[in-house]
C-alpha cells in the first residue's frame, strides 16, 4: 500500500509539474504577445509621428522656396488642399461658401513628396490658415499676418497649417476608397471638431477619437522665412556694392569701367539708408497691369475699381514700362481715360501688360471715412471695400474720434478686424483713417506751416529735412521743426505760376488772362513783382484778382498793366500733400532700406547740362530786369546763361528732388543758389590781375563796373566767444548783437574760427533772437576750397571784411585788371587758395559832371540819382577811373573817390572835373538762383559710382558714333526736345546784392513737341534700389518686409569712406557671439509681436530702456510707430553700434543676420 501511495505521489508531481510548464508557458506567450503588440503598436505610432513631421518639413520648405518656383512673389505662402484625392493640389482654396476649400489631404504630388501615410496606410489630411493660401493668395504676407486656425480652443497662438492623420477608422466611419468628396469624405476620417470644415481643430475629444495632430504656428513658419528674407537682402546689398549694373565678369571686372577708372561702378559702400520711423506710416499706392488693346491712350484694368479708389480727373497716371505719364480726364469703373495723351515716354500708349501707377491727388480722402459699425475688435464701413482698396493685415487705422489705434489683423470688403489685445474701439459714427504718408491741410495752414490735426507727426518719425510735397499745387518744401501736428517747412520755389500783369495796385494783382481760382492759388501765397521787385502776400482770391498785403521791397511797390510777377505757393487749408518715405537723408546707415517706388519723389542733388536756344526754336522771353536803366551786357549774357551757354550747374541734395519711374526717365526739380560767380584764383603773386583758368568771364558777362570781393584780404569788424548751441556752419554768442553785420551791409562778411584764416566761412544770415532786437546767432555757408567751418562752446571767432575791388578790363576769358575803391592795392596770389566772389551790375546811367563838380564831388544838374545807392561803382569815363560811392548829397550831387588803374604798387587817386564823363553801375547781383523742371525720356547711363555712391545719368541730344549716349565721352547731337507742358524748363533769377531784392528773371521754356532742338543731360543722380529694375524682389516692397528689416552698417562701409572699420576698436559690436566686435554689416528681422501667451515678462519703454512688468499685462503694440515695438535687447537703441543676438525666448524674438564682418 506503502509503495503503491508512494507511486501516486510521484505521478501527481509529475502531473503538477507538467501543468506548470504549460502556464509557464502559456503566461510566456501572452506576455511575449502583447509585448510584441505594445512595440508594434509603438512602431505604428512612431511611423504615423515620422509621416507627421515629414509633412510638416515639406510645408516649411514649399513656404520658403516658394519665390524660387512662382516668380515675383514672396516666401511664406501654402500649397491649398488635396480635394480630389489624387495628390496635387487644387489651383485655388478659400474659406468660403458650403465647402471649405482649405482643408483636405495633403498635396504630396505639389510637393515632391512621397505618399506620406499614417500607421493605419490613411493618407495625411491637412488645413492651412486662409491667409496664407498661395493661390488667390494675399499681398502683403510677412510676420504681422497673423494665423487663422485655432487648435484646443487656443486663438492666442495662432496657427497657419494643421496636419492630421486619421488613424484606423472608429465608432460608424465607413472609408470607401473611391469617394473623392471631401464633404461626404471628411466624417469618415476625422473626428470630432476635426471634422467639421471650419478653421478651429482639436488634439483629443470625448468618445470615438484617434487623430492625431500636428501644427504650423506662425512663429514656426516666419523663422524660418525670416531666414529667406535676410539671405535676401544680405544678397542685393552685396551686389549693391560690388556690382551695381550686374555685368562684371567672372573675373569681377565690369566691361564698362577699365580698371583705375575713377568713377568706376564698384561702389565698395552700402546704401544711405532711411532713418527709423514708424514703419507702418507709408501705404501702397495704386498700381496695377493694362489688360487692354496695344497702342491705346485709354487705360483699361478689369481687375480695378478706380471709383472706388478715388480717381478722379487731374489725377497723374505713369506707364511703369515706357516712363510715359498723362492726365486722367474721365473714369469708369475699370478705365482711366487720358485725354491729352501720354508724354515724356518711349512709347507714349498702353500696351497689354504694360504696368502703370495712379497718383491721386485726393488719396487721403480714400484713406479715410466714418465708421457704420464697429466693436472693440472690428471697424465696419459699408461705404469702402477694404479689400479692393488693398488695405491688409498690419496696416494701421486710427480712431480720430476717440484716439485709438490698432494693427489690423484680417480684412474683409466692409471690415476690418484687430488683434483682441490691440486696445482699438470703433462705434458708429467714428472718424477713421488708415495711416498712411498722405494728408489733408487743416485751418491752421498757411505758408510755410503745414498743421494736420488728424496726424502725430512726431510718432510718424518726421524729421528736419524731410520733403513735403502739396499734391494740390505742386509746390515742395523741407521740413524745418516738427511739432505734434504742424511742420515748418523751408520753401522750395517748385509749383510757381509766371505771367504778365494786366492791371492792380500797391495791393492788388490782375491779370484777365489766367483763373486764379483754378489753379489754386490760396491765402498765404506769397506774390512777387519781378518789375520792380516788391512782394507781398494773398489775402483773396478771385478768378483774375488777387488782393495782398501792401507791396514792399520794390522800386515803385506797385502793379501795372505789363509788369512780369510770379506766385509762390505752398500750403492752405484743404491742399493735399505727400511725405514721400523710404528715401534717404545721405548720413544714416542704421535704419530702414531706402529704395525707388514708381511715382515716387526722392531728395537728390544733380547737375545740369542744357543748350536749349530761342535760334534753335525754344521759347526765351526778354529778361525783365528790375533796374531803371539797365545795362545792355546784362540782359544778353543772363540770355547766354539761360539758354545754357555758360556749363554745368549743380543742384545740391538739401535742394532738389526727383520722381522715379523708370532708368530712362529725368523728371527732376531743383534751385540752385548761390553767388552770382566765385572761384579761386589760378595764378599770379601779388597782382592786380584775377586769373582764373577755369572760368570764361566773357560768356559769363563779366564787365567793368562790377564788383570783386576778395577774402584772401580782409579788414578786422569785429570778434567774439561762441557759446552754447554753436556748431556746424552756426555760430551762437548771446553778448554779440550781430544784426549791424548784415550780409547786405558788410557784403558777406568772413568770419573765423580760432584766429585760423585758413579756414573761412561767409555770413549768409543773421537770425533773430527770442527777444525783440535780439540777433546773436549767424548762419555760416563755405567757402569752395575749405572744409565747413564748426564752432563749438568757448571758440573764438572774428569777422572780417572782403577787400571790394571793381574790374576795370576784361583781358581775356579767364583774366580780369582790378582796380582797388580804397586805400588798399589790389593783391591777388594763385595757388594759395585765394577765394573770390563777382557781383555784377545791372543797370548803369551815365552823364557829365557840371555845376559844382570837383575833386571827390560830382554834380550833374540833368541827373537824378534817386536809384543810386552808398556802394555803387562810379567810372570816369573820361580819364578811366573808378571809385565806390560815398554818399549821396542829393539828386545831382555825389561824393566819390575815384582811383586809377594803373602802377599795381602805387595808388594813384584822380578827381572829378566839370566836363568829364561818368557812368553809374549799380544794382550789383549777389546771388544767382537757377530753378530747374527738366521732364523727359532719354539715353540713360547705367548705374555707377561716385564718391561711395550708386548714380545715374539721363541724356536727350548726345551721342557716340551716330548712337545715342550718355557717357563721360558721348558729344552734343542737338535732337528734338520733348515739350515740357509749358512750364520753363529753365529759371534763372539775380537778386541784389544788397537789398535782396530780385534784379532780372529769365525763362526758357520748350514748346510743341519737335519744333525745338537742343540737348539736355541730367548728371549724378541718386540711385537707390529698385524694384522695378529687378534689383529688389518685387515681394520684398509688396509683402512689407522693408517695414520689419533693420539694417546696419559701420561707418567704414558707408558712401564715402577710406577706410575699413577696424575689429576692436569701430566696426559693429554683436552681442551673443564668441568675436562680437568685428561685424560690418548685420540685419535683424523684427518678428512678429509678442503677446501675453509667452508671458513676455520684461519689454522696453521708448527709449529701449527696460520696465518690468506682471507676466500677461504688456504687449508690443506697434500702432505706436515706435522702435521698442519692433525689436528687442541691444536691437532697439537707434543711437549706438550694439547690437543683440540671441535664442528666440519669452523677451527676444529679433532674427540676426550677420552680412559681412573683418576676416
Amino acid at each position: 500500500m506503502f509503495e503503491i501511495c508512494h507511486s501516486q505521489k510521484n505521478q501527481t508531481g509529475a502531473a503538477l509539474l507538467a501543468f506548470m510548464l504549460v502556464v509557464i508557458v502559456a503566461a510566456s506567450f501572452t506576455l511575449v504577445s502583447k509585448l510584441n503588440q505594445a512595440a508594434s503598436s509603438s512602431y505604428r505610432e512612431q511611423g504615423t509621428a515620422i509621416a507627421l513631421s515629414r509633412a510638416r518639413e515639406a510645408l516649411i520648405g514649399y513656404a520658403i522656396t516658394y519665390p524660387d518656383t512662382h516668380n515675383n512673389f514672396g516666401p511664406g505662402y501654402l500649397p491649398c488642399p488635396d480635394l480630389d484625392n489624387d495628390g496635387d493640389a487644387e489651383g485655388s482654396c478659400a474659406l468660403a461658401g458650403p465647402l471649405n476649400r482649405t482643408i483636405g489631404r495633403f498635396p504630396y504630388e505639389t510637393l515632391e513628396n512621397e505618399e506620406l501615410r499614417d500607421a493605419s496606410g490613411a493618407r495625411l489630411w491637412y488645413a492651412l490658415s486662409d491667409n496664407y493660401r498661395n493661390n488667390p493668395k494675399l499681398e502683403p504676407l510677412n510676420s504681422d499676418t497673423a494665423g487663422q486656425l485655432t487648435l484646443d480652443g487656443n486663438n492666442v497662438v495662432d496657427f497657419v497649417a494643421v496636419i492630421i492623420a486619421p488613424g484606423e477608422p472608429v465608432g460608424t466611419q465607413n472609408r470607401d476608397p473611391s469617394e473623392t468628396s471631401i464633404l461626404n469624405e471628411i466624417t469618415n476620417y476625422l473626428e470630432a471638431d476635426n471634422s467639421d470644415l471650419d478653421v478651429d481643430f482639436v488634439t483629443s475629444a470625448a468618445g470615438d477619437f484617434n487623430d492625431r495632430v500636428i501644427t504650423i504656428t506662425r512663429k514656426d513658419l516666419m523663422a524660418a522665412v525670416e531666414k529667406r528674407v535676410l539671405g535676401e537682402v544680405s544678397h542685393f546689398l552685396l551686389e549693391y556694392k560690388q556690382d551695381p549694373d550686374h555685368d562684371d565678369g567672372a573675373n569681377g571686372v565690369d566691361p564698362d569701367c577699365p580698371v583705375g577708372t575713377p568713377e568706376c561702378d564698384d561702389i565698395d559702400a552700402y546704401p544711405w539708408l532711411t532713418p527709423f520711423a514708424d514703419p507702418k506710416a507709408a501705404i501702397g499706392m495704386l498700381t496695377g497691369t493694362h489688360t487692354g488693346a496695344d497702342d491705346s491712350t485709354i487705360l483699361t484694368d478689369s481687375s480695378r475699381d478706380f471709383t472706388e479708389w478715388g480717381v478722379s480727373a487731374g489725377d497723374t497716371v505713369r506707364n511703369i514700362d515706357d516712363g510715359s505719364m498723362g492726365t486722367v480726364t474721365a473714369v469708369t469703373a475699370t478705365t482711366l481715360t487720358i485725354g491729352g495723351g501720354l508724354s515724356l515716354g518711349t512709347d507714349n500708349d498702353f500696351d497689354s501688360d504694360d504696368k502703370y501707377y495712379v497718383n491721386i491727388n485726393s488719396f487721403a480722402d480714400t484713406l479715410s471715412g466714418t465708421a457704420t459699425g464697429g466693436t472693440s475688435t472690428t471697424l465696419v464701413d459699408t461705404n469702402k471695400d477694404f479689400k479692393e482698396l488693398g488695405i491688409s493685415p498690419g496696416d494701421i487705422v486710427d480712431n480720430l474720434s476717440n484716439g485709438s489705434s490698432g494693427m489690423v489683423e484680417s480684412v474683409a470688403n466692409t471690415q476690418i478686424t484687430f488683434n483682441s489685445l490691440a486696445g482699438v474701439n470703433f462705434s458708429t459714427g467714428d472718424n477713421y483713417q488708415i495711416r498712411s504718408n498722405v494728408g489733408v491741410a487743416s485751418a491752421g495752414s498757411s505758408g510755410i506751416i503745414l498743421e494736420d490735426t488728424n496726424k502725430d507727426f512726431v510718432v510718424m518719425g518726421i524729421r528736419e529735412g524731410d520733403l513735403v510735397v502739396n499734391i494740390t499745387d505742386g509746390s515742395a518744401g523741407r521740413v524745418t521743426v516738427v511739432n505734434t501736428d504742424t511742420l515748418t517747412l523751408r520753401q522750395l520755389d517748385f509749383g510757381m505760376e509766371t505771367g504778365i500783369a494786366t492791371g492792380g495796385s500797391i495791393t492788388s494783382l490782375v491779370d484777365t488772362t489766367r483763373d486764379f481760382v483754378s489753379l489754386n492759388i490760396g491765402v498765404g501765397d506769397t506774390v512777387l513783382n519781378i518789375s520792380d521787385g516788391s512782394s507781398g502776400i494773398v489775402t483773396a482770391v478771385s478768378a483774375t484778382t488777387l488782393t495782398l498785403s501792401v507791396l514792399t521791397g520794390g522800386y515803385n511797390n506797385t502793379f501795372v498793366s505789363g509788369h512780369s510777377y510770379r506766385i509762390n505757393r505752398m500750403f492752405t487749408q484743404g491742399d493735399y500733400y505727400v511725405i514721400p518715405r523710404y528715401i534717404t537723408d545721405n548720413t544714416t546707415r542704421e535704419g530702414l532700406l531706402s529704395f525707388h517706388e514708381p511715382g515716387k519723389q526722392f531728395k537728390t542733388g544733380f547737375t545740369v547740362d542744357w543748350n536749349i536756344t530761342a535760334a534753335n526754336g525754344a521759347t526765351v522771353p526778354p529778361p525783365v530786369v528790375s533796374a531803371p536803366t539797365v545795362d545792355p551786357l546784362y540782359p544778353a549774357a543772363l540770355v547766354n546763361h539761360v539758354e545754357g551757354a555758360y556749363g554745368t550747374v549743380s543742384v545740391d541734395f538739401h535742394d532738389g528732388q526727383c520722381v522715379w519711374t523708370v532708368e530712362q526717365g529725368a523728371e527732376c526739380t531743383g534751385i540752385q543758389s548761390g553767388p552770382f560767380l566765385q572761384g579761386t584764383v589760378t595764378s599770379g603773386t601779388n597782382s592786380p590781375y584775377l586769373v582764373d583758368s577755369t572760368k570764361n568771364f566773357n560768356t559769363a558777362g563779366i564787365k567793368p563796373g562790377d564788383v570783386i570781393q576778395n577774402y584772401d584780404d580782409t579788414t578786422f569788424v569785429n570778434s567774439g566767444i561762441a557759446d552754447a548751441g554753436s556748431g556746424e556752419l552756426l555760430l551762437v554768442d548771446t553778448d554779440v548783437d550781430f544784426s549791424p553785420f548784415n550780409p547786405a551791409v558788410l557784403y558777406n562778411a568772413v568770419i573765423t574760427r580760432n584766429n585760423d584764416l585758413n579756414t573761412i566761412g561767409v555770413i549768409a544770415e543773421i537770425i533773430a533772437g527770442p527777444n525783440p532786437g535780439e540777433s546773436n546767432t549767424v548762419r555760416i555757408i563755405g567757402a569752395p576750397a575749405d572744409a565747413p567751418i564748426t564752432f563749438s562752446d568757448d571758440d573764438t571767432w572774428e569777422i572780417r571784411a572782403p577787400q571790394r575791388l571793381v574790374v576795370a578790363v576784361v583781358v581775356a576769358n579767364d583774366t580780369l585788371f582790378t582796380v582797388q575803391t580804397n586805400a588798399t592795392l589790389p593783391d591777388f596770389d594763385g595757388g594759395m587758395d585765394e577765394y573770390y566772389r563777382i557781383l555784377t551790375a545791372t543797370g548803369n546811367t551815365a552823364g557829365t559832371a557840371d555845376g559844382a563838380t570837383a575833386g571827390t564831388l560830382l554834380e550833374d544838374t540833368a541827373a537824378d540819382f534817386g536809384n543810386i545807392e552808398v556802394g555803387d561803382i562810379i567810372e570816369n569815363t573820361t580819364d578811366g577811373s573808378f571809385g565806390r560811392v560815398a554818399s549821396i548829397d542829393s539828386t545831382t550831387t555825389l561824393r566819390a573817390t575815384l582811383y586809377l588803374p594803373t602802377d599795381p604798387s602805387i595808388t594813384t587817386t584822380t578827381t572829378f572835373d566839370v566836363g568829364d564823363s561818368y557812368t553809374i553801375h549799380y544794382d550789383h547781383v549777389g546771388t544767382r538762383r537757377y530753378e530747374f523742371e527738366m521732364k523727359y525720356s532719354g539715353t540713360p547711363r547705367g548705374a555707377y559710382g561716385l564718391n561711395g555712391l550708386k548714380k545715374r545719368d539721363v541724356c536727350i541730344g548726345y551721342e557716340n558714333g551716330g548712337t545715342p549716349d550718355c557717357s563721360a565721352g558721348a558729344t552734343i547731337a542737338a535732337t528734338a526736345l520733348p515739350a515740357n507742358n509749358g512750364v520753363p524748363a529753365v529759371t534763372i533769377t539775380d537778386y541784389l546784392d544788397i537789398t535782396e531784392n530780385v534784379a532780372a528773371t529769365a525763362t526758357v521754356t520748350v514748346p510743341t513737341v519737335g519744333t525745338a532742338m537742343g540737348s539736355v543731360k541730367v548728371s549724378n543722380l541718386d540711385y537707390y534700389l529698385s524694384e522695378t529694375n529687378g534689383e529688389i524682389p518685387r515681394w520684398f516692397i509688396k509683402n512689407n518686409w522693408h517695414q520689419l528689416t533693420y539694417i546696419a552698417y559701420s561707418e567704414g562701409d558707408s558712401p564715402g569712406a577710406t577706410v575699413d572699420c577696424a575689429e576692436g576698436i569701430d566696426c559693429l559690436v554683436l552681442n551673443g557671439f564668441s568675436t562680437t566686435n568685428d561685424k560690418r554689416a548685420i540685419l535683424i528681422a523684427a518678428g512678429q509681436v509678442s503677446d501675453t501667451t509667452l508671458e513676455r515678462d520684461i519689454v522696453l519703454d521708448n527709449d529701449c530702456s527696460i520696465i518690468t512688468t506682471p507676466p500677461g499685462t504688456r504687449i508690443q503694440d506697434r500702432s505706436s510707430g515706435n522702435i521698442n515695438e519692433y525689436y528687442e535687447s541691444d536691437n532697439c537703441d537707434r543711437n549706438d553700434d550694439v547690437f543683440q543676438w540671441s535664442p528666440f525666448s519669452t523677451t527676444f524674438n529679433d532674427q540676426v543676420r550677420i552680412v559681412d564682418f573683418v576676416p
